[in-house]
């Protein structure tokens, strides 16, 4: 894993900018999808095709989590997870196709975040989490998860605009090193989308995926082929 800084639009990489993926849009086409994540692989020094991979990897994890029901959540609790769905699916909503959440967003974060962040970072967005969560219910009187369609996309607006004046404009930076002190929104924002179009239901209602028989098995040694 490369320790350097990266950024998702890099001057001159041919990756696009954090913010060209706007709230609430739901079918960014395959190559937009393709640029946005080629543009982040640099943070783990991969190829984009690379990074896909871990993507369907961690959401493999997390099924497997999810089966056993044990240790099923690495680190948020139950109000930080109603945060992070309503959060995420503000940024990816239902229509006809499925919701961040629905795709597993918030089991991939989770393991993200608990695999991924450094020690310090980790400790940094949860206590961010926290500190998101007490200020909506401060200034709105009820949870962000409990607010309205129009009261969340609200928000998110603010958290953007939040976001892009407190980086200045520039480009997010997602490597391991610099995670502590990013935005809060730019961080669930990536991974958001990180998460949702290397899922299942990402690949099969956005990407085109074609469905074959069997089970969906994002990561299968070479030699269990056959």
């Amino acid at each position: 894993m490369s320790s350097e800084d990266c950024s998702i639009d890099g001057e001159g990489s041919g990756a696009m900018s954090h913010d060209e993926l706007e709230v609430g849009e739901t079918s960014p086409t395959r190559r937009r999808l393709l640029v946005l994540l080629a543009g982040a692989a640099p943070v783990l020094g991969l190829p984009g095709h690379e990074l896909l991979a871990i993507g369907h990897r961690v959401h493999a994890r997390a099924q497997v989590s999810a089966r056993r029901s044990v240790d099923r959540w690495k680190v948020f609790g139950g109000a930080q997870r109603a945060t992070l769905a309503a959060l995420a699916d503000t940024i990816l909503p239902e229509t006809d196709t499925p919701s961040a959440s629905q795709a597993g967003v918030v089991e991939f974060i989770d393991l993200l975040v608990a695999d991924w962040f450094p020690d310090d970072a980790r400790a940094d967005f949860l206590a961010r989490l926290d500190g998101f969560e007490r200020r909506i219910e401060e200034e709105r009187g009820v949870a962000f998860a409990e607010l309205d369609e129009d009261g969340r996309r609200e928000v998110v607006a603010m958290a953007e605009s939040e976001a892009l004046e407190q980086r200045g404009g520039g480009s997010v930076r997602t490597a391991p090193t610099s995670l502590a002190g990013q935005h809060l929104f730019d961080l669930v924002k990536w991974m958001t989308v990180w998460g949702y179009y290397t899922s299942e239901e990402g690949m099969r209602q956005e990407r085109g995926y074609r469905v074959v028989p069997g089970r969906y098995l994002p990561d299968v040694p070479y030699e269990g082929i056959g």
